[in-house]
């Protein structure tokens, strides 16, 4: 049998006829590396070929401090836009994005788009125009500053009769001022 033919077998056939080309601790350290990875795809942690959402601990922090909705938000749209997918960010989507078990409002969502294109996640490519929404793509570089530094007003999430805005700066190294809301 020639060496062309024996790449068209089976592995398993192809393997026997092929004389062995790594060393005993070559294949050694292949086999636990295959076995490795078979465990952790049993055990689901084997994220190849699947596509989920990552966040940076700084950047969960800061988005969360931020505003909750940003956050779910950014979290939604990059669990089903890869890093270079054009999209649509519309007010609709708010009735798939639950947090804190119930569906965003549409104007929690447009709220939290804005921000996403303030902060420079996001940037719009196409404006919306009849029967089309406005697509966007993610930003070609993530903010350099901190996000807090570049927040100056925290609405809090929680409606209620004493809601209040925190003004954030961060020349005042943790204090903050409260205002009555507008």
């Amino acid at each position: 049998m020639t060496k062309s033919s024996s790449s068209h077998l089976p592995p398993s056939v192809a393997s026997s006829v092929a004389k062995p080309v790594m060393s005993p601790m070559e294949e050694k350290r292949m086999i636990e590396t295959a076995e490795s990875a078979w465990q952790c795809t049993q055990e689901g942690r084997n994220r190849m070929g699947r596509h989920g959402v990552y966040f940076l601990d700084d950047e969960t922090e800061e988005l969360l401090a931020i505003d909750i909705d940003v956050f779910a938000l950014l979290g939604f749209l990059r669990s089903r836009n890869g890093p270079n997918a054009e999209f649509w960010c519309t007010d609709a989507i708010a009735a798939n994005i639950l947090c804190g078990g119930r569906p965003l409002s549409r104007e929690r969502v447009s709220a939290a788009r804005r921000r996403l294109i303030e902060l420079g996640y996001l940037r719009q490519t196409k404006k919306a125009w009849k029967g089309s929404p406005a697509l966007f793509k993610w930003a070609a570089s993530k903010p350099q500053r901190s996000l807090l530094q570049q927040c100056r007003t925290i609405t809090l999430p929680t409606p209620s009769p004493g809601d209040m805005k925190v003004l954030y700066d961060p020349t005042m190294r943790g204090r903050t001022s409260k205002t009555p809301p507008a």
